[in-house]
């Protein structure tokens, strides 16, 4: 344990903030210049994969601008986070010696899983809430219209999360989830990444991607219906809810660049008293998304978080093998 500490304490010239998900049967975090993923394959084994990865925003600096920055981040999360997520379950499925992820049909079928998963949240959260509040004669009024829009969004979100966290699997996940939360929280305030400090903390995190729905919530009914007042003096009326849903379409990564730059804003200031006003619906929601974990789930998110960072694997209980 000592050693552990003196690890994490040797290490203040490494970042503070780190952005984690939860996958199948284990943890993803994400580092500047890394990513790693660790994944429990049994009681006592946790296997680990560590890539290299920088954004193009670190790449290119004039990529890294307020709002294209965040655009760009969301392009990147979505693509890691799927090849991450297909990783861990064929770790999880068939071990660690599973080469499908480098099988060209595989990576065909990522790739549609991808974009299936974005045509049902595209039907799901955008035309769905559009259809129902045009027919509800709200179509008129662009600010009502969206602030509607932006309620039913949020409901079938909730009733989505609801049913899904019925699932054994999924509740398995979500404690990851919170595991992933709690080991982030012990590295930002301590820097000692080990399962006793981040059992110390709690679950619900400001910088989650579930707090990032509600503000993607919330910078849409801004963004829209600013557009959509600006859209109808210069073109006139949306002809169908169809037309609407594609005009929009094009717009949705200056929602995600003005989104993430609110969040930035709600971490910056979460200890000033109108922003954790703003942050606490954010907060409240990670009680659907995430669940309390058991201490070898935070094991192999303490993993992560050390293999993301280059520490030392001293002071755990199981083994790790790097992959």
């Amino acid at each position: 344990m000592a050693s552990t500490k003196h690890a994490a304490a040797a290490s203040s010239s490494l970042p503070v903030n780190i952005g984690g998900q939860a996958v199948i049967d284990g943890v993803m975090m994400r580092a500047p210049g890394f990513v790693a993923t660790a994944v429990r394959v049994d009681e006592d084994r946790i296997v680990v994969r560590r890539q290299e990865f920088h954004s193009l925003a670190r790449r290119y600096p004039i990529l890294g601008v307020p709002v294209l920055r965040g655009a760009l981040s969301l392009v990147e999360s979505l693509i890691l986070g799927t090849r991450t997520l297909n990783w861990s379950a064929e770790i999880s499925q068939y071990g660690a010696d599973s080469q499908a992820e480098h099988d060209l049909g595989h990576r065909v079928m990522a790739a549609i899983s991808l974009l299936l998963a974005l045509a049902v949240g595209v039907l799901l959260f955008m035309y769905l809430p559009y259809l129902a509040s045009t027919l509800l004669g709200q179509g008129d009024n662009q600010i009502f219209f969206h602030l509607l829009v932006g309620f039913i969004r949020v409901s079938l979100l909730l009733a989505y999360l609801w049913a899904i966290s019925r699932w054994s699997e999924v509740r398995t996940l979500f404690a990851y989830h919170g595991a992933e939360h709690k080991s982030i929280y012990a590295w930002e305030e301590t820097r000692q990444v080990t399962v006793e400090e981040a059992l110390r903390h709690t679950r619900f995190h400001p910088r989650c991607g579930t707090s990032f729905l509600l503000v993607v919530a919330l910078a849409t009914v801004l963004v829209y219906a600013v557009f959509d007042s600006l859209w109808i003096q210069a073109y006139g009326p949306f002809s169908s809810v169809l037309h609407r849903l594609l005009v929009h379409l094009p717009i949705i990564p200056l929602v995600a660049g003005v989104s993430f730059e609110l969040l930035q804003l709600s971490n910056r200031g979460r200890g000033h008293g109108l922003i954790q006003l703003l942050i606490a619906p954010g907060l409240w929601f990670q009680r659907l998304t995430t669940r309390e974990p058991d201490a070898p789930q935070i094991e192999v998110a303490v993993v992560a978080i050390r293999a993301s960072l280059n520490l030392p694997m001293d002071g755990l209980n199981s083994r790790i093998d790097f992959v």
